[in-house]
C-alpha cells in the first residue's frame, strides 16, 4: 500500500527495518492492477498518447 500511495523503496525499507533495499523488493514489491495500470499512463503520456 506504501508503494501504491508512492513511497519511496527506501523509506519503506527503513520503516520495515531492512538493512537493504534489495530485501524489501524481493519480498514486498509485487506488481498490483493498480500499480500496471498506472505504468502503462506513464508510458502513454511519455509517449503523447494519452
Amino acid at each position: 500500500m506504501l508503494f501504491e500511495a508512492g513511497a519511496s523503496i527506501k523509506y519503506v525499507a527503513e520503516r520495515l527495518g531492512h538493512s537493504s533495499v534489495e530485501m524489501t523488493l524481493n519480498v514486498y514489491v509485487h506488481p498490483t492492477d493498480t500499480m500496471k495500470k498506472d505504468d502503462i499512463n506513464k508510458f502513454a503520456n511519455h509517449l503523447s498518447l494519452a
